[in-house]
């Protein structure tokens, strides 16, 4: 039987939904693709692009959570060789992990205290782990299309536009397009 602050700590996770974003900036300014709704400990890839910058978002501030992203390894293993050390939230809506590295995958996880020490546990390898697709393009104008359903080139050659506005983007992937700026 689950103890009552497992369900609560569930509910919550449900109910505050983070977003992970993926820039092609060092900065997490600019165009990014996204795992909206983000679940904890659920890699978020890219779809095998190389982002420079990641950005965990929406973050509720009585949340301590650590952030990681990574190089990824073989196939579709996107959440695998870490790329640097996590980072805390501490209260923080926002954290942005940036350097330019090339990231492929990132992931969240709630940070708890070692036993007498006040030090964050080190995260878990993520080694063969299933990922969820970025499921959302937003570009700089703040047009938003839905990734959902196209397939790996599609996604591949949407993602690779780079564009700033809706007028950028192939006449192909107009469809998909879910709110226009």
């Amino acid at each position: 039987m689950l103890s009552t602050p497992t369900i609560l700590l569930a509910l919550a996770a449900t109910a505050a939904a983070i977003d992970i974003r993926a820039y092609g900036t060092t900065t997490c300014k600019g165009a990014y693709v996204s795992c909206k709704g983000a679940s904890p400990d659920k890699c978020c890839s890219f779809g095998g692009a190389k982002m420079s910058s990641v950005k965990w978002e929406f973050i509720p501030t009585s949340w301590d959570i650590k952030c990681s992203v990574y190089k990824g390894g073989s196939g579709t293993n996107y959440c695998s060789n870490a790329a640097r050390d996590p980072a805390a939230s501490k209260g923080k809506t926002s954290v942005c992990l940036g350097a330019g590295n090339p990231y492929k995958g990132a992931k969240y996880v709630f940070a708890s205290k070692k036993r007498g020490q006040g030090e964050i546990e080190e995260l878990p390898a993520a080694e063969d782990e299933e990922c969820q697709r970025a499921n959302t393009l937003t570009l700089e104008d703040g047009s938003t299309f839905d990734l959902t359903d196209l397939d790996e080139p599609a996604f591949q050659k949407m993602i690779g536009v780079h564009a700033s506005s809706v007028s950028d983007i192939p006449d192909e992937f107009l469809q998909y397009v879910s709110w226009a700026a």
